[in-house]
């Protein structure tokens, strides 16, 4: 009778080792998921697995939220077909231990999560079928205020996000913000995750100002829970990055680019497919510069690891050929150009869609080279694709739209159809002013510049070499020229005049600081090096903390702009202020687009044919 008591407690005392065991390494598998460590969770729910099955059985609640652990957690990092079948029979499993219940809703989570589009592949009507089932049961049982249903409306939005449906997407991103607010407060790491949402559709939407905003508090957060190592913050700084590029801020993207790209490759290797990523935005950033050379040797190298590491059916894979198309474009290498096009276009349809934005710019590209090689009815045919999606998908007030109308307006030009080509130039002014009045409030006098530069003027200067050979546009070539005058030489001393004025004492204060602050740094580069040295301060350094109070101060000085501020002066205000015997003279510089030659200069050719 002693023997079989002591039998038995053994087996109670191995039972209790086995489940304390598999809860101390679930509970540290959890924990890292949640921090999203993922590689270093998938081992341990690994080890977590055998233990619950061994101890509760395939059918008990414990092993089932451990496979539910590890479906999530492999999603983000392991192969397809891997995957899939594991996340399927999760599925059922949990199916089969009741349809009710919160572990089905995070099994269909897990599957919705893996058939988001743009990471394994274009599965959006399964990826919002399994979303929206888990969202159903999840605030049933759980309720709106569960961090679980929080998560899968995420991840719903990033569905709606993913394809375009930006109104969809921003209405559950703000949804999700506020549950995540109440829930679990703004310094956590899903409230960062939900604005970081918001903060990458914004830039998509070319909302810059906000996207900027959401940004710098993501990496706040980020930096203060999983440290500035941490992948997820480096993939955060990439869209600070990315956001930079976007308003021809090359050099910080550049500096941001090259500074994540070496911290990924020791984090990664030089085959993952992330840091191929890395790679290709800091190629991206040395094609927009015109450095040609260093931008081709990248892309051959991201072409060559990513045919071999993903395949020559991968989305990355197309994007990386679309690339390399361009640049061989600006060298004037048109017959090397095309079939590239023409394979990044084929996988880039099979994979998103025709309606997707980054479709419709290989598009774009593929309508441009035809018009170069004198193929104009394919082009026009393919530049009116282009818009059209663009209309539907972006609005009228996208940049990508106003592009478009660029685009046919030159084709036209070249045509000698003036009055169709006017038609697209008109709208296209207008779009770009709306869009100027729109993201200057937030930005730098450098960063109007080049924002001007690298976006608007080109457009404009077409414009100008269209009106000057038409009788009857002088009128519109002069009022675009005091546009674009007022809007990069006045905004500083409106801004001054505004905040003065404000009767604000701390915001004046505000300002005379960075006032200050900029009449050193102008003493400062006056200074010889040696002579500078002997400061002991970092120039770069005070250069950037100017440029961060002047993008606030010019926020700021918005909320004091009368109307009449805001208003564009026309030649008929200048008439007005002309006496009778007085006349105004505008030197206005006109590029002369067009002119057939050989191409010796490959940086003036690549100016001549910008894709924008």
């Amino acid at each position: 009778m002693k023997k079989l008591f002591f039998t038995l407690l053994a087996c109670l005392f191995i039972n209790i080792v086995f489940a304390q065991h598999w809860q101390e390494t679930y509970n540290k598998a959890d924990s890292l998921m949640q921090k999203r460590e993922f590689k270093n969770s998938i081992p341990l729910y690994e080890q977590a697995l055998p233990l619950a099955e061994k101890e509760f059985g395939k059918e008990s609640e414990n092993y089932l939220k451990t496979r539910n652990g590890l479906g999530r957690s492999i999603t983000y990092v392991k192969a397809k077909e891997e995957i899939e079948p594991f996340l399927l029979e999760n599925v059922e499993l949990t199916r089969k231990n009741g349809e009710k219940t919160a572990l089905y809703a995070q099994s269909l989570h897990n599957i919705g999560t893996f058939y988001l589009p743009n990471e394994k592949g274009n599965n959006s009507k399964q990826c919002e079928q399994y979303l929206k089932q888990a969202i159903t049961l999840k605030k049933k049982i759980l309720g709106v205020k569960h961090k679980d249903y929080a998560n899968s409306l995420n991840n719903l939005a990033n569905l709606y996000a993913s394809t375009n449906n930006y109104v969809a997407a921003e209405a559950l991103y703000k949804e999700i913000l506020q549950i995540r607010k109440e829930t679990v407060g703004i310094k956590h790491l899903d409230y960062a995750i939900s604005l970081n949402g918001l903060a990458i559709l914004y830039r998509d939407m070319g909302n810059y100002d906000a996207a900027e905003s959401f940004y710098k508090e993501v990496l706040q957060i980020y930096k203060e829970v999983l440290g500035e190592k941490h992948l997820t913050y480096i993939a955060a700084l990439n869209g600070l990055a990315l956001l930079n590029w976007n308003l021809g801020n090359y050099a910080t993207a550049e500096s941001i680019f090259i500074k994540n790209i070496a911290i990924q490759k020791e984090a990664l290797g030089e085959k993952h497919p992330i840091y191929l990523n890395y790679l290709t935005s800091l190629a991206n950033v040395y094609s927009d510069l015109k450095n040609y050379a260093a931008a081709e040797a990248l892309y051959l190298k991201i072409i060559e690891t990513q045919k071999e590491v993903l395949g020559e059916k991968h989305l990355h894979y197309a994007i990386s050929l679309n690339n390399l198309g361009m640049v061989c474009f600006y060298l004037g290498k048109y017959e090397a150009s095309k079939p590239l096009y023409l394979q990044a276009l084929q996988i880039r349809k099979e994979i998103s869609g025709e309606k997707h934005p980054e479709y419709t710019r290989y598009l774009n590209n593929l309508a441009l080279l035809h018009q170069n090689l004198g193929n104009y009815a394919d082009a026009e045919r393919l530049y009116k694709q282009v818009m059209q999606v663009r209309k539907e998908t972006l609005g009228e007030k996208n940049f990508g739209y106003l592009t478009s109308l660029n685009y046919l307006a030159v084709l036209h030009q070249m045509l000698n159809n003036y009055p169709k080509a006017l038609s697209y130039y008109l709208p296209m002014i207008k779009g770009n002013k709306d869009l100027i009045a729109k993201n200057f409030s937030f930005l730098s006098e450098k960063e109007k510049e080049n924002y001007y530069q690298t976006k608007i003027k080109n457009s404009f200067d077409y414009f100008d070499a269209f009106a000057i050979t038409q009788k009857n546009l002088t009128a519109q070539l002069y009022d675009l020229q005091l546009f674009s005058k007022g809007i990069l030489l006045n905004s500083v001393q409106k801004m001054k005049n505004r905040i003065l004025n404000s009767q604000d004492s701390a915001l004046i204060q505000e300002y005379k600081s960075w006032n200050n602050l900029k009449i050193t740094l102008a003493k400062y580069h006056q200074m010889s090096k040696e002579e500078f040295a002997k400061t002991g301060l970092n120039l770069d350094s005070l250069e950037n903390l100017a440029n961060e109070k002047e993008k606030n101060l010019s926020l700021k000085s918005e909320s004091f702009a009368k109307i009449s501020d805001k208003k564009t002066p026309t030649w008929k205000d200048i008439q007005a202020k002309l006496k009778k015997d007085e006349a105004a003279i505008e030197i206005v510089k006109i590029n002369k687009f067009g002119v057939e030659k050989i191409v010796t200069d490959t940086t003036d050719h690549a100016y001549r044919n910008s894709t924008f």
